[in-house]
């Protein structure tokens, strides 16, 4: 964890900034045996003081370089770009997955659109959002109610700190092996393995593998 920490503030990449401590405390908070209900409330909770917290900082003069050395490093110049072009044809499908990714902007090429919401609702439109949308929140229902599970807690983590990254970096869903195996497509592979188990169990079969089973089926 110390390394993770060390290499993630070595990187200067704000939005990872952002993304470890809110992943570090959704994980820390999923292992106290509260109801899902109570640690929704308190990740969210957490979540939205260390934003507060992160907004302090940027509009305090004597932090605000400290924090954002670059400003806001074109972001708002990069969406407005990306959403003229979805306003301009392919609301509901996009462009397609084949469309380059560079945005051009104020004189310069940038390799993406650095929000991966944004990324998405250009590539696939308000279709793809919406399915986007769905599997987040289909993936946020799964892991709620396996918290006792500890592959559970590990992909709820993943998944939180993934959504945050995501606000202002993030490519492509569909891509080579990066960064977003790990913060999204993990998550899912955990939910589709936990509602597998969870119905084998239900059905009465005893061959579940014993490194997927929950804690009280052990």
């Amino acid at each position: 964890m110390l390394a993770a920490t060390v290499t993630v503030f070595l990187s200067g990449s704000r939005s990872a900034w952002i993304a470890l401590p809110a992943g570090f405390i959704a994980y820390l908070l999923s292992g106290r045996g509260w109801s899902a209900s109570r640690f929704a409330l308190s990740l969210a909770t957490s979540v939205t003081a260390l934003v507060i917290m992160l907004l302090m900082l940027v509009v305090n003069e004597s932090t605000y370089d400290i924090v954002l050395p670059r400003g806001d490093s074109y972001r708002l110049d990069i969406w407005s770009v990306v959403l003229a072009e979805f306003e301009s044809g392919g609301i509901w499908f996009g462009h397609g997955i084949l469309m380059e990714d560079d945005v051009r902007t104020v004189g310069l090429t940038f390799r993406h659109a650095h929000n991966m919401f944004i990324s998405v609702l250009r590539h696939g439109g308000v279709v793809g959002c919406a399915i986007f949308g769905a599997t987040i929140v289909g993936m946020a229902l799964c892991l709620l109610k396996r918290l006792d599970h500890p592959d559970a807690r590990l992909a709820i983590a993943l998944l939180v700190a993934g959504l945050l990254f995501s606000l202002f970096g993030g490519r492509m869903l569909i891509d080579s092996v990066g960064v977003n195996w790990w913060l999204f497509w993990l998550p899912v592979a955990t939910c589709i393995g936990l509602t597998s188990q969870l119905s084998r169990l239900e059905h009465g079969d005893t061959n579940t593998s014993p490194m997927i089973r929950s804690p009280r089926h052990r």
